[in-house]
């Protein structure tokens, strides 16, 4: 008997909960017949079982936090989405996703409700169904994970693994009273509000998936958030024990409160998802919930408050295969509603191919860093990225284009400014610049806004497109001035 194969997986599940059989008398009964049972274990065999799932399955006998992976969903006509009201793509592609996974609903329901396996016996909890991504989180018993994986609509089953910050200690510091801070120089700002004063992202939602926001700080005074914690469930009071997303806000829209212009887009609405700890470690499950929510994070659900553009900078190790990865149905949903997708490139650089995913994905506009110089940052995360999309093996440059990445000032925790170094640094850089072109030009596409940023940036490095700046670093200034040149008149 192959019992690799879907039939004797789901065999073997069902002896394992009607009690006929337990673990322990399966890795004997494999080793009768001559089956080692080790790193190729009854849950390591299955192709739809990933290896860190797999390991983590090896070391318990008890339940497991994962994510199911459900077959893609095709994506709606780009003409069709392009002349539809976001509200009406949400409405379409919730509406898919309800029926996509109708038969996973019926399965889980029944687990969840059969008789005498309630509490802490339940063979299933913490169960939610995503519509961002066709797939289910939840916390498993092995049996039901191996009959999960028995399912003609189960592509893969992922370990809820952690996702960790970087770590980059900020050296707290005082301004140092210069008019602009050198990121927002080295990008154009100081000239971009000497032509264009009116400028300043008015209007514009921008969001921020990070470890929160001190909305105390002077920098963000009479700002209007709206905040949501994924992390400590403490509701929708802005806070940040960790300190990464406050710096990262203050780059994006600081109001220079203190003399020193931090912000690129002061006037911007910040939309703040809180995923990380303290520490800096946070959950494939929690991100991707805050992916789901901050696409309509209006309590009436009216899109009031969808982001043009969210912010990033986090990431992780990128696999082979884009299907195989919930971050990028997330991410083209995001498109699909028309936000505009920015994520840091990494800090595993300098080596080749070390792009992250979701920055590393197709659909990511990944961000590189550089120093005052315009030199590359050792850290930063350089291309090619080859990966697998419905079957065509792909390679192309990332990152997208470069911006200020090292030594960054801005905001802190508790009314303080440091400095802190990273892709994560650059990104914002980025969001707060494709703030200022959407209020320029409301109805820009994403695809519009990918062109004007690259045609825009100050090349540097090797011709054309490259794997260490990608299109280069960016210019603000030049990208409202080039908006004309190709045709997209401001205002």
């Amino acid at each position: 008997m192959n019992l690799n194969s879907p039939a004797a997986i789901s065999w073997q599940s069902s002896l394992l909960r009607t009690g006929k059989l337990n673990s322990n008398k399966i890795k004997i009964f494999a080793a009768i017949i001559g089956i080692t049972l080790g790193a190729t274990s009854l849950f390591a065999a299955s192709e739809k079982i990933s290896a860190d799932l797999a390991r983590a399955l090896e070391k318990t006998e008890g339940r497991v936090p994962v994510i199911v992976m459900m077959k893609g969903v095709p994506l709606l006509p780009q003409t069709m989405a392009m002349q539809m009201n976001p509200n009406d793509v949400e409405h379409m592609l919730k509406q898919r996703m309800h029926q996509l996974q109708a038969s996973m609903h019926d399965y889980v329901d029944g687990l969840a409700g059969s008789p005498g396996v309630m509490g802490d016996d339940a063979p299933i909890t913490r169960q939610l169904f995503f519509w961002n991504v066709n797939a289910l989180m939840a916390t498993a018993s092995s049996e039901i994970i191996s009959e999960m994986a028995a399912r003609d609509d189960v592509t893969k089953i992922l370990l809820d693994r952690r996702i960790m910050l970087e770590r980059n200690d900020p050296q707290i510091e005082d301004l140092d009273g210069s008019t602009f801070t050198y990121g927002l120089e080295k990008i154009g700002v100081p000239d971009l509000r000497t032509k264009h004063p009116e400028i300043t992202g008015k209007g514009v939602v921008v969001g921020i998936i990070d470890t929160g926001i001190d909305a105390a700080h002077p920098e963000f005074k009479n700002k209007e958030i709206v905040f949501r914690d994924f992390i400590n469930n403490r509701g929708d009071k802005p806070y940040d024990d960790n300190g990464h997303g406050t710096h990262v806000a203050g780059t994006i829209s600081g109001v220079g409160a203190n003399g020193t212009q931090i912000g690129i887009a002061p006037e911007v609405k910040l939309v703040v998802g809180k995923v990380f700890t303290s520490q800096g470690s946070g959950s494939l499950s929690a991100i991707l919930r805050a992916m789901e929510w901050i696409a309509n994070p209006s309590t009436q659900g009216d899109g009031k408050d969808r982001p043009r553009v969210v912010n990033n900078s986090w990431g992780g190790g990128i696999g082979s295969s884009a299907d195989e990865d919930p971050f990028y149905q997330a991410t083209l949903t995001w498109v699909q509603l028309d936000i505009f997708p920015c994520f840091a490139a990494g800090n595993s650089g300098p080596s080749a191919s070390t792009v992250g995913s979701p920055g590393g994905l197709p659909s990511a506009f990944a961000i590189g860093a550089t120093d005052s110089d315009d030199g590359i940052a050792s850290f930063s995360s350089r291309g090619p990225v080859s990966i697998t999309v419905k079957g065509k093996e792909l390679t192309y440059a990332k990152p997208d284009v470069s911006a200020p990445g090292v030594k960054v000032m801005s905001s802190m925790p508790g009314g303080k400014y440091g400095t802190m170094s990273g892709t994560s640094m650059a990104t914002p850089h980025a969001t707060g610049a494709i703030a200022l072109l959407y209020q320029s030009k409301p109805n820009l596409t994403i695809a519009q806004v990918r062109e004007i940023m690259s045609k825009s940036s100050e090349h540097l490095g090797d011709d054309g497109m490259n794997n260490t700046f990608g299109s280069g670093r960016i210019n603000i200034s030049a990208a409202v001035d080039a908006m004309a040149d190709m045709g997209f008149s401001p205002f």
